[in-house]
C-alpha cells in the first residue's frame, strides 16, 4: 500500500491492526512525490486479497463485491470509506470569498454506480475521465451531495484517513468556509 507521506500515520495504524511484530512502514520523503508504503511478503494474503477482488490496478477493473461477503450490511459503508480513502478526493472549489467541498472518486462505472446507490447520492454524476488513456470513471458530487456522502462515510466511525476526516469536520461545521480556511492545518499540504 502506498500513500502520500503526510498520511504515514494511517499506515502505522494499519500495521498495528495487522499485528505485525516489525515496522513495515517505509517513508520515502525524497522521492519526486514523497510517499509512505506498507509492505509485507505473504503469499496467503496476496491470494486472499485477489480472491476478494483487490487486484493490481483495481481502479480499472474493480467490481463491487457480492454483498453476501459482508456479515452485516452496515459494514458496506466502511468498505466504501476505505475505498474512498484510497481512490477518492475531498478537495474544494473557490467561490468568491469562500471555499466549498468538491468530492470525487475514481473507479469503474458499475462500481461507482453501486457506491452512489449505497450512499443515496443518486443526483451525483458519474462521467468518463477523458484525461485517462484507460477507461476510468469519476464519481463527482455537488455541494449538497458531497455533504451527504461525507456524512454517510464519516458519521459515527472510528477508522479513517485523518487528512480527509479533518476536512470533513471543517465542511461539516460550515459547507461554505472562508478563504482563510486554506491556511488551516486541515487544508495545508505539508509534503510540498
Amino acid at each position: 500500500m502506498s500513500l502520500k507521506l503526510s498520511d504515514a500515520n494511517h499506515l502505522y495504524k494499519f500495521n498495528k491492526f495487522m499485528k505485525h511484530k516489525k515496522d513495515n512502514v517505509k517513508l520515502r520523503p525524497n522521492d519526486k512525490s514523497p510517499s509512505c508504503q506498507w509492505y509485507v511478503v505473504n503469499y496467503h494474503l496476496w491470494n486472499a486479497l485477489n480472491e476478494k477482488g483487490c487486484v493490481p490496478q483495481k481502479s480499472l477493473v474493480l467490481e463491487f463485491p457480492n454483498e453476501d461477503i459482508f456479515a452485516d450490511k452496515s459494514l458496506i459503508r466502511h468498505f466504501i470509506r476505505g475505498y474512498f480513502d484510497g481512490d477518492g478526493s475531498l478537495s474544494y472549489d473557490k467561490r468568491k470569498e469562500t471555499i466549498i467541498p468538491r468530492l470525487c472518486t475514481l473507479g469503474t462505472n458499475s462500481f461507482l454506480n453501486k457506491v452512489a446507490r449505497h450512499a443515496n447520492c443518486l443526483n451525483s454524476c458519474i462521467i468518463e475521465d477523458s484525461r485517462s488513456k484507460n477507461p476510468i470513471w469519476m464519481f463527482k458530487c455537488n455541494v449538497e451531495e458531497s455533504l451527504k456522502f461525507m456524512h454517510y462515510l464519516y458519521d459515527d466511525c472510528t477508522i479513517y484517513l485523518d487528512r480527509k476526516y479533518a476536512r470533513y469536520q471543517c465542511f461539516n461545521q460550515d459547507p461554505e468556509l472562508p478563504l482563510e480556511a486554506l491556511e488551516w492545518p486541515e487544508f495545508v499540504d505539508y509534503t510540498k
